[in-house]
């Protein structure tokens, strides 16, 4: 998931970024398997900031596939895999949409 504020000086002008916060989802739970650790407080920051709205800010949910580190993705049946991912992110999806 990422998490970023931007704004403009002008209209037609260049974008500013002022934050940016790429949380992996795998944090909500934790994923022994791959060595990511439970972080509770990603999704408590994600939850004030969504609850606390008052600037230009975009949240974008997903799964990123690094073609170099993900073997599956190249096989036949990388579709399923990314339709797993996709799936995965249900409970996270639910959460956001009753927040």
């Amino acid at each position: 998931m990422i998490l970023k504020q931007r704004h403009w000086r002008t209209r037609n002008g260049p974008r500013f970024r002022d934050a940016y916060l790429d949380i992996d989802l795998r944090t909500v739970r934790g994923h022994p398997e791959s060595g990511v650790k439970r972080q509770p407080e990603w999704m408590e920051a994600v939850q004030h900031v969504i609850a606390n709205k008052a600037s230009n800010l975009e949240l974008q949910v997903g799964a990123t596939f690094p073609y170099s580190r993900c073997p599956p993705i190249r096989m036949p049946n990388a579709l399923d895999h990314v339709a797993a991912a996709w799936i995965g992110c249900r409970p996270f999806i639910r959460w956001l949409l009753a927040a």
